[in-house]
């Protein structure tokens, strides 16, 4: 009988961590909640922007900020989300040494805060600026996709501390 009863007792102990852990928290609702009730991010196709040709600019609140470089461009993305996003324009055909003069023409247009750039041994080149030293502003970056040989330079908005 003992034996019967603490069987028993032990299954409804289990039933009950199942039910338990089945419940959803009522913060759990409210994030899922408010996380549906938040704006879709708005992706800008190349198309909404203008034709875009290979050599062509994009002209944008982002591109506005630099020099256009003398690249060829592969490929375009802008995306924007509550007033803020970036920019990213994928460049061919472009050495190392055009990237880095590029990079001095940057820090001219005002990207001279918190810069930082790296040649690593593959010979690979990445850079990297802000345009205001603190509060909101942009971020400039060069850094080369994984995938290819291209480069990319990428304009967002950012926030600095």
């Amino acid at each position: 009988m003992k034996k019967n009863g603490l069987l028993v007792l032990t299954l409804i102990m289990a039933f009950c961590m199942l039910v338990g852990c089945n419940k959803k928290s009522p913060t759990t609702e409210t994030q899922s909640v408010s996380r549906q009730t938040q704006a879709p991010v708005q992706q800008i196709p190349v198309q909404a922007q203008g034709p875009i040709s290979q050599n062509e600019w994009p002209d944008n609140q982002f591109t506005r900020l630099v020099t256009k470089p003398n690249f060829t461009i592969s490929s375009v993305d802008v995306s924007i989300y509550m007033g803020e996003g970036d920019c990213s324009i994928t460049f061919t055909d472009v050495t190392v040494e055009q990237l880095k003069a590029y990079a001095q023409t940057l820090i001219a247009d005002g990207f001279k805060y918190h810069t930082e750039e790296v040649t690593d041994m593959t010979g690979t080149y990445q850079f990297r600026a802000g345009n205001v030293e603190s509060g909101d502003g942009f971020m400039v970056n060069i850094v080369k996709d994984i995938w290819s040989d291209n480069y990319e330079l990428k304009i967002t908005s950012a926030a600095f501390g």
